[in-house]
């Protein structure tokens, strides 16, 4: 399934980020010249109160400020340069089957689960309202497998996102170097390109690796869908989420020299993609009582309108009975009068 959104944000922070380093190039060769030009004069002090000796330590202080210039002024060169070998070399460590071009493309990976939950999708759509329990199972299913290649991805995009980031910014702390007492900036900007290079190097192993997996292992072997297929493919997916969720962590450990991946790592990425599926879960049981709620509310106000206008009528019928029974009685006061009348002339004429 083709999915270009994560790739194309991507593609347009790079665009963003990658004039940053030549925007601030100005400023900071400016920086560097005033920062020269006071380490310069300090050298020229010392070298006079020194009686004009210790020219080599003189000599040796102009070579490092020359290297110095040159690795400002050709700073973002070289960062590309140095990070391009240590992706490749993580490439070379997972047997070079791929190329690098999955780092800079986060939607393939999120694109593997679609392709990968396609069947599952459609098994979701041949039930019915009476498979409830299939339904839930291969719904959450769903959810957790598309949410673990969705976190990959967001992974990937970030790492590279943070490498752009790094070193469109730190360019303007690298002149610092050529000051002794501020030399510790420019070392920070320096290890913060090489924390993000050896954080892409794993990430360019574990992709590199994985990739195979994603594109041929990682599929359901037909239509007839078991459990059993469903929980390995979950738990394939988590593993491999896992290793890219830990790739910053492999990477300080890398640096540090202390590995720190354990089997109380995975809560976190598992957590983070559960919480994803009951909230998508939540989310949709909360729509289905909502959308029962007004259906309910909808049979309500018709019942209701049907018994008032049962009401209504009943009344209407109950009144044109009081109507004619009204109507009905002087007829029989009437007919009845001619038999009263003699009985009182009778009366009377015995009186």
């Amino acid at each position: 399934m083709k999915f270009n959104l994560l790739t194309l944000t991507l593609r347009n922070f790079i665009a963003a980020f990658a004039g940053g380093a030549a925007r601030i190039a100005g400023p900071a060769n400016k920086l560097m010249a005033l920062l020269i030009v006071i380490e310069v004069i300090l050298i020229g002090f010392w070298w006079a109160l020194d009686g004009g000796e210790r020219l080599s330590a003189i000599f040796k202080k102009l070579l490092y400020l020359c290297f110095w210039i040159w690795v400002v002024r050709e700073f973002p060169t070289l960062s590309k340069a140095f990070v391009d070998s240590l992706v490749s070399a993580g490439q070379l460590a997972a047997g070079g089957n791929t190329d690098a071009s999955l780092l800079l493309d986060p939607s393939r990976i999120a694109g593997y689960g679609i392709d990968a939950t396609e069947p599952l999708a459609k098994k979701l759509e041949e039930l019915h309202a009476v498979d409830l329990s299939d339904i839930l199972i291969f719904g959450a299913a769903y959810l957790a497998i598309v949410t673990c290649f969705v976190i990959m991805a967001v992974q990937v995009f970030l790492a590279v996102i943070e490498y752009y980031l790094i070193v469109a910014l730190v360019g303007i702390l690298l002149p610092f170097g050529v000051v002794p007492s501020t030399r510790f900036l420019a070392e920070k900007a320096i290890g913060a390109v090489v924390a993000a290079g050896i954080k892409l190097m794993v990430l360019s192993f574990i992709l590199a690796s994985v990739e195979p997996v994603l594109q041929s292992s990682v599929k359901f072997s037909g239509d007839d869908i078991s459990m059993n297929q469903v929980f390995a493919m979950f738990m394939t997916v988590c593993a491999v989420m896992l290793l890219t969720w830990k790739a910053p962590q492999l990477a300080s450990g890398l640096l540090s020299g202390h590995p720190n991946l354990g089997a109380g790592d995975a809560t976190a990425p598992v957590a983070a993609a559960a919480g994803a599926v009951v909230g998508m879960a939540t989310g949709g049981a909360g729509m289905l009582a909502m959308k029962a709620a007004s259906a309910a509310g909808q049979l309500a106000v018709k019942a209701a309108a049907g018994a008032s206008q049962l009401a209504t009528k009943a009344a209407t019928a109950m009144r044109g009975a009081d109507d004619a029974s009204a109507k009905s009685r002087p007829t029989e006061s009437a007919a009845k009068s001619p038999h009263g009348a003699p009985a009182a002339a009778e009366k009377t004429d015995l009186a």
